[in-house]
């Protein structure tokens, strides 16, 4: 079972710059039957990607219900698997590493965990790319292994915000028909955000239009085409499908308009800011900040030539291509990872150690003067 049940939700959020009351969405009620492929489409800032957080438990509802299986949901659970539009891999883990995270999380026995991680990379497309890092892969490929990871761990629902949005055409089409087939075998119910009117007919069971802001639901659209008998030729050139697409995009036009016609409801003023002198304040702590933040810098990199190794210089004169360790004052996170991939490719991660190779001639340097960073050696192998 993965029936989503939403009723009377509410959700209002404080603008951090005006302090006005901003009210997202008001009065949603929706139901996602279990199984159920459930598209939501709106105009821009219609609170639809805050729909999904909610259904996710990562934000709580001014007001309202939310149901999985008859069960409220107050905070995030294992019943409900997020894809993001970032694909969010984990960089210093392979394919099948990273598919296997959230098995990992849930310790499940490895051998289990191998069996699961082995289904979807074949449901996935991904064999042959299971020991690839994901520096190694497409925005694609990156994209499947998101997909994977999450469906790996067998949620009861999927959330989908925008997970295709920053792919190439081709790749999305490719994408949008494996996932009817993964979705279509694994019967999870999905709700899947988007701005494409195409893509939200194309995927969806059923298309949820919402109004614009407070968003609530204006209309739905069942799709006609059964999951099984889509294809992207019959559902780009189809008269059935080209009338539903025309309908949900006039409908959305029709927000649109009005919102430009000045209809949109307006926002309750919060408490405004203090006088001129508190604005003082708040350049003069920025000036601060700078200050502090520039002569950090200047002991940083004072401290630099001492976290240098000596023998690493004469190792990168001798091979330019020589793998570089370096050492973190802390376990290494996504954020190292990240940061440090500017400098040369990604070799391996070990606790608080990260090996780096082919690096940018002034990258040992520049390295040194992190201040999270240790120390920096040459080695041989990761």
């Amino acid at each position: 079972m993965g029936e989503i049940q939403i009723r009377g939700l509410v959700h209002e959020y404080t603008n951090p710059h005006t302090r006005a009351v901003v009210r997202a969405l008001e009065g949603v009620d929706l139901t996602a039957r279990d199984g159920e492929f459930v598209t939501v489409v709106g105009p821009s800032g219609c609170g639809k990607s805050t729909l999904l957080y909610l259904v996710a438990g990562l934000l709580r509802p001014s007001a309202g219900q939310i149901l999985v299986d008859g069960r409220p949901v107050r905070g995030p659970g294992a019943d409900r698997g997020m894809v993001f539009q970032d694909a969010a891999v984990l960089p210093w883990r392979t394919v099948r590493q990273n598919i296997g995270h959230g098995l990992e999380i849930q310790r499940v026995p490895p051998a289990q965990r191998e069996t699961v991680v082995a289904r979807f990379v074949a449901l996935c497309g991904l064999s042959g790319f299971e020991d690839k890092y994901p520096h190694e892969l497409s925005g694609g490929m990156r994209q499947r292994v998101a997909v994977a990871r999450t469906l790996a761990v067998q949620p009861k629902v999927v959330l989908m915000d925008e997970p295709f949005a920053a792919l190439d055409a081709q790749t999305r089409i490719t994408l949008a028909e494996e996932l009817l087939r993964i979705t279509d075998q694994t019967r999870s119910t999905v709700l899947f955000v988007t701005h494409s009117v195409e893509e939200a007919v194309f995927l969806g069971d059923r298309v949820v239009v919402l109004s614009r802001r407070p968003g609530r639901v204006k209309r739905e659209f069942p799709v006609p085409v059964p999951r099984s008998q889509r294809t992207y030729e019959a559902m780009v050139h189809g008269a059935e499908a080209e009338e539903l697409r025309r309908a949900v995009f006039e409908c959305i036009r029709g927000e649109v308009a009005e919102g430009a016609s000045g209809t949109e409801g307006a926002v309750q003023p919060g408490p405004q800011p203090r006088g001129r002198w508190w604005r003082h304040r708040t350049v003069l702590g920025l000036l601060l900040l700078l200050l502090g933040a520039g002569a950090f810098e200047v002991a940083s990199g004072a401290a630099a030539p001492a976290k240098i190794h000596p023998s690493l210089r004469a190792a990168l004169a001798a091979d330019p291509s020589a793998a570089l360790e370096v050492r973190l004052a802390v376990p290494a996170e996504e954020f190292h990872v990240r940061a440090l991939q500017r400098f040369g490719v990604l070799e391996g991660v070990q606790g608080d150690r990260i090996w780096l190779r082919d690096l940018r001639p002034d990258a040992v340097g520049r390295l040194a003067r992190l201040y999270w960073v240790r120390g920096v050696a040459a080695r041989e192998k990761p």
